[in-house]
């Protein structure tokens, strides 16, 4: 105990007690002295109010001293006010920060991510001066995640023809995963075939080492993170041999750190020349572009003279298509393919977020107006010596500023933790992908600034209120005050909770509908139980026969492990967002072509994946090279193409070569979620060979999955050391991954949301809590009287219900308002659908029920004679 009241003691040392003022210090000194008698808890408590009383107290009497306790300080003494008011209600100020922190820190976490995705520029020299280059044509053969790509050979001709007059460098890119081979086995690496000037354009400078500078010299750039977790960190990394598809490559230099590639939230782990492979795994490989301007040449000029050029220059791989000119964008985080979805994603989240910082206002609100109310008495003995109403109020706003700015401080520590787990999130993408969302100073000063207009926005129904004494009433009342005006004012603002917690559970919900009809609908085929591995023997120089050894080898040693049932293989998983070529189908050469979407399988693929044909058969092992060209049809396909008729039997080409259906399929969902469904076809991969496959493995009842896919990459690395299996995880993983912006958004919001709800609810409480401490007496004198105590109880109730109702309306109709514009992110869910707007007023009602009764319960143990008594 004596530490602990020398530890009170030295909170307030003897020059600060000496200006604090007897009558404070004789409060602090009686608090001391009961801690003492009650013990331990009770000084404990005293600890927490003592450790946030004294920033109050300390920067109040740090302001007096500055004006000297004139009156040439007015404001200063207003601050001064203000401050002790707080320290008189630590607990108040405690609760109000973090409510208000809580929507400011939601705020500032999503601007950071938002600032990190979209609008931070890339870290090189002079950003504003670099453009992503691309031809205007009428179609493109090539379109990576960084934009269209053109053959090597037309990029050189453009570098050649456009570098100087027009750029100062001309850089191509080509983003790829890459197995990768040190001193342990080969494992995939996220790798940036780029030209040899890449990092000059972007003017950057290597953490370590130097930079490869030209096409063809077989040298490394590793990045920094895979630097740090491969190699150590250590210097040593630079001269290693690393063995990128077979073939040595040697390490020169390492990129600087806080660059991650010209995707600033795609993580590269190494960049190599683009022609430094010696074989012809390579070859033809396509460039995106991108360029630095050249002094005094604007981005509009820069597209007419690389139009005009592009034009002259002749197209060998597509003769057909037309150059209708070039465009240039700014080198942005996002590229211009995903910039607009993506932003469309995030604007959505961060407009959640301001509705939570709206509700966390209100709230915040609502229980100023109740302790303005409170003070009644107070402010009408400061307006009976002589304080104006305009000083009141700017006093009033003052406090409340400051509250907002204390939970400002506070949101500000909520979005640095928010935005450090966020980093730490694994996303289910086969890329990796930075997202180092650490607020910046924007965010720190959008974090107070949104604060601080926040108080101003809210706190000026409470000084109107306050200004609003009535002195002689107030007088009269002793402290408790009218509460017909603050009542008015709190029904506002828990109408405002309600109605914005409303919209936001409605968005929440359905989020979660398209997530769980997502996962619960029936795709076409059975993914439990089954692990897919993507392997690709491009870059290992693989023929066409040594290849089909090659994966016919891997199919016989993994189908031996006795953990698994059955095996096959396909060009791609279904429903995971990879997509194959559609393929054109026609009947006569003549007719306009089909394009539907396809996979190439095996003949074990339809087993493995529990794919029963509704009629002929399935893919079978039969379906060799040299036989009969063979195509499995969906439904749809087979309506479309033969809409009167029977698909079994009949041919269909595809380019020249006639296939026969030999199959139908019910329809599935094959490429996404929630739309319509195409046309889709399978292949024989026997008649159809292609390095990348997918192995596809069903694993017995019982058999641990993570055994299963060490076992697979066992069995590669044996065939191949160099061969690295790029992704292998359960088919249901990778199919939640399709799902994740809507896992994403529900989980976000709804959190939100159900924060929003307890703010509501409690919001109610408070109000109710104080309708029934305001009208004691006259419920008293009501019971005396012989009215019903469950009347009274009825009277309370109806008041919650009346609020929740016209709440729950508003929010519902700003939700139909807003929920249309949600359509491109909800699969098979209307915009509208019923149970969102069935079951959130249910759910509204339920809460606002039971934050309804808490204080209404009051009533029923009134005790009429201690009511009437109470003054």
């Amino acid at each position: 105990m004596s530490r602990l009241h020398r530890l009170l003691l030295r909170l307030y040392p003897r020059e600060f007690r000496e200006r604090l003022g007897s009558a404070m210090v004789e409060t602090l000194d009686e608090e001391q002295a009961a801690a003492r008698r009650r013990g331990t808890g009770a000084a404990l408590v005293l600890l927490l109010r003592t450790l946030v009383r004294t920033p109050f107290l300390a920067l109040g009497e740090h302001l007096r001293s500055r004006t000297g306790g004139s009156g040439r300080g007015a404001w200063a003494t207003d601050f001064r006010h203000a401050l002790r008011g707080l320290a008189r209600a630590p607990g108040f100020a405690m609760v109000t920060a973090l409510t208000v922190g809580l929507g400011v820190g939601a705020t500032v976490a999503l601007y950071s991510v938002v600032d990190a995705m979209l609008l931070r520029p890339l870290p090189v020299l002079q950003p504003d001066r670099l453009y992503r280059v691309q031809e205007d044509r009428n179609r493109h053969l090539s379109v990576g995640m960084e934009g269209p790509r053109v053959q090597l050979e037309r990029y050189e001709g453009l570098r050649d023809a456009l570098t100087g007059p027009v750029f100062s460098g001309l850089a191509g890119q080509n983003n790829r995963t890459l197995p990768m081979r040190g001193e342990g086995p080969a494992f995939p690496a996220t790798a940036i075939l780029s030209t040899g000037n890449y990092f000059q354009v972007l003017g950057l400078r290597p953490a370590a080492g130097r930079f490869f500078t030209t096409d063809d010299e077989p040298a490394v750039v590793l990045g920094f993170r895979l630097w740090q977790s491969r190699f150590g960190g250590s210097t040593d990394a630079i001269g290693r041999t690393v063995h990128l598809g077979g073939q040595p490559f040697t390490v020169v230099g390492v990129a600087p750190r806080e660059f991650s590639s010209t995707i600033g939230f795609l993580y590269a782990d190494l960049w190599v020349p683009i022609g430094a492979h010696e074989g012809a795994a390579w070859a033809g490989a396509r460039v995106s572009m991108f360029g630095r301007l050249a002094e005094g040449i604007e981005a509009s000029v820069a597209a007419e003279r690389m139009g005009a050029v592009a034009r002259g220059l002749p197209d060998d791989d597509d003769p057909q298509a037309e150059i209708l000119g070039a465009r240039l964008d700014p080198l942005t985080p996002a590229p211009p393919s995903i910039a607009g979805p993506l932003s469309a994603f995030l604007a959505m989240l961060f407009a959640t977020a301001v509705l939570v910082l709206m509700i966390a206002g209100a709230n915040v609100a609502g229980m100023l107006v109740a302790r303005a109310t409170r003070r009644s008495r107070e402010f009408a003995v400061r307006l009976a010596l002589g304080i104006g109403r305009a000083r009141l109020i700017r006093q009033s706003l003052i406090e409340t500023v400051g509250l907002f700015a204390l939970g400002g401080v506070t949101g500000i520590g909520i979005a640095f933790v928010a935005t450090g787990a966020l980093a730490r999130l694994r996303l289910p993408t086969a890329e990796p992908l930075a997202i180092e969302a650490t607020p910046g100073p924007g965010a720190l000063a959008l974090g107070l600034g949104v604060a601080v207009l926040a108080g101003l926005l809210f706190g000026w129904m409470p000084a109107l209120h306050v200004s609003r004494s009535e002195l002689d009433l107030a007088l009269r009342e002793g402290g408790r005050g009218s509460s017909r005006g603050g009542s008015r004012a709190r029904n506002v603002f828990v109408t405002v909770q309600l109605a914005l917690s409303a919209v936001l559970l409605v968005a929440a919900t359905l989020f979660v509908r398209t997530a769980h009809r997502g996962m619960t609908a029936d795709p076409g085929f059975t993914a439990d139980g089954v692990i897919v591995a993507k392997t690709d023997l491009s870059p290992h120089g693989y023929g066409e026969e040594e290849g089909r050894i090659f994966y016919d080898r891997l199919l016989d040693r993994v189908r031996a492990h006795p953990g698994v049932e059955s095996a096959a293989l396909a060009e791609l998983a279904l429903l995971t967002g990879e997509s194959s070529a559609f393929g054109g189908w026609r009947l006569q050469p003549d007719d306009p072509a089909l394009q539907a979407g396809q996979n190439v399988v095996d003949g074990r693929y339809f087993e493995t994946l529990r794919i029963e044909p509704l009629a002929g058969r399935a893919i079978g092992e039969g379906d060799v090279e040299g036989a009969p060209p063979v195509v499995v049809v969906n439904e749809s396909f087979a309506r479309r193409v033969w809409p009167n008729d029977n698909a079994l039997g009949k041919t269909v080409l595809r380019g020249e070569v006639e296939h026969e259906v030999v199959g139908i399929v019910a329809d599935g969902h094959y490429v996404e979620f929630g739309r319509e469904t195409a046309p889709f076809t399978f292949l024989s991969a026997a008649q159809r060979y292609s390095s990348r496959r997918t192995l596809h493995l069903r694993y017995r009842p019982g058999a641990d999955p993570a055994e299963v896919i060490a076992s697979v990459r066992r069995e590669v690395q044996t065939l191949d050391p160099d061969v690295a299996v790029e992704q292998a995880i359960p088919l249901t993983d990778a199919i939640g991954s399709l799902l994740f912006p809507q896992r994403f958004a529900a989980t976000l919001i709804g959190v939100f949301g159900l924060l929003g709800l307890f703010l509501a609810a409690t919001g109610i409480y408070g109000l109710l809590a104080n309708h029934v401490v305001q009208r004691t007496r006259e419920f008293g004198i009501r019971i005396a009287l012989g009215a019903e105590a469950t009347g009274l109880l009825g009277m309370v109730l109806r008041r919650g219900a009346f609020l929740t109702l016209i709440g729950t309306a508003i929010g519902l109709g700003i939700a139909a308002a807003l929920t249309r514009l949600l359509g491109g992110l909800l699969h098979g869910i209307s915009p509208f659908d019923a149970v969102a707007f069935l079951g959130v007023p249910v759910l509204l009602s339920l809460v606002a029920l039971l934050a309804s009764t808490l204080p209404a319960r009051r009533v029923l143990r009134l005790d009429p004679v201690d009511a009437i008594r109470r003054e």
